[in-house]
């Protein structure tokens, strides 16, 4: 038991000591603090769509529509929720299926439900919205291993990105990239910075850039805002004949709530389930290669994020000590 108390003992210093070093600001050669400058540009560190099972865009504005079969233009103020539903992986292609994209409100009516759309990631930063109808049979076809994915279509995609978002990109069609009228392709410009509140966004050390991505055809105008690391902050439509309009801003952000991913027989490096707090005796149970350990977890309780390299550390200490302990 001395021996345990003492390997402990020594073990929590590491992690102390190892904690520190991996919080350090680091100086640039200008001076200037890392943590200032990556909000300068986009942190690539960051997922520039923080996409993940769970999470939630609440978003808040109005909406203009002409009612069926009449001339009457009504207006309403809606509250619509885009959330993640399921994510499925192939090779290099990424399929995101989600609920309630801003886009659903272009074509608002009284009462309208918001639609699932399968959203395509094509390697690291190339994403494509889907259109609701199709998007059922493009999500049984990336869940089925079978399915080489050939031919599917992308040409007309509700929505096209191209991340990280830089002032005067143009991306879509490639036989509409040069129209000089700039219609018919996706073109983005900088739009200033996410000015107004967000419940649940993490405070920002410095303002955090908006691009607007513009969509404009002959029938109306799209226009996506997106802010690097939040996602779309704000949906506009407007139709140039018969009335239907959308204005919606984001309002409230919920990353995906964290979930226990260890596996029985997964090495501790990978996976990690949460630390309660509640009880005493709660513990933390991990398996490091044939040795199964059970730590009480305030002895691993930390307040700063843990390198899994340290942790490995102190765990292969546990194990060696626990070993050779009469």
């Amino acid at each position: 038991m001395r021996h345990l108390t003492l390997m402990l003992g020594l073990a929590l210093a590491v992690l102390a000591v190892g904690c520190r070093h991996s919080t350090a600001t680091k100086p640039l050669e200008n001076g200037t603090p890392a943590a200032a400058a990556a909000t300068a540009r986009p942190d690539a560190a960051t997922p520039p769509f923080p996409l993940a099972v769970g999470a939630r865009w609440i978003y808040q504005g109005t909406v203009k529509w002409t009612a069926p079969n009449r001339s009457q233009v009504r207006t309403d103020t809606v509250t619509w929720t885009m959330e993640v539903l399921a994510k499925t992986v192939r090779g290099h292609v990424t399929g995101w299926q989600l609920r309630g994209v801003p886009t659903d409100l272009a074509w608002y009516e009284a009462g309208a439900k918001p639609a699932e759309r399968v959203l395509l990631q094509v390697g690291a930063a190339t994403f494509y919205l889907l259109d609701a109808e199709d998007s059922p049979r493009l999500w049984k076809r990336l869940e089925d291993a079978h399915d080489e994915l050939s031919g599917l279509e992308l040409a007309e995609p509700v929505l096209q990105l191209e991340l990280p978002l830089q002032n005067g990109q143009v991306f879509g069609e490639t036989g509409q990239l040069c129209r000089l009228d700039r219609s018919y392709c996706w073109h983005v410009t900088a739009a200033g910075t996410l000015d107004w509140p967000v419940q649940g966004l993490a405070a920002a050390a410095a303002p955090r850039p908006v691009y607007e991505v513009v969509y404009q055809s002959l029938p109306d105008t799209t226009t996506v805002s997106f802010c690097h690391g939040v996602g779309i902050v704000r949906f506009r439509y407007r139709h140039h004949g018969t009335v239907a309009e959308a204005d919606v801003r984001l309002v409230e952000f919920h990353p995906a709530p964290a979930t226990p991913t260890h596996r029985p027989g997964q090495n501790v490096t990978q996976a990690l389930l949460p630390v309660p707090t509640s009880s005493r005796q709660s513990c933390l149970r991990v398996r490091l290669g044939q040795n199964r350990l059970k730590i009480p977890s305030r002895v691993i309780v930390s307040p700063v994020p843990i390198p899994f390299a340290v942790l490995h550390l102190f765990l292969k200490t546990i194990c060696f000590f626990r070993k050779n302990s009469p």
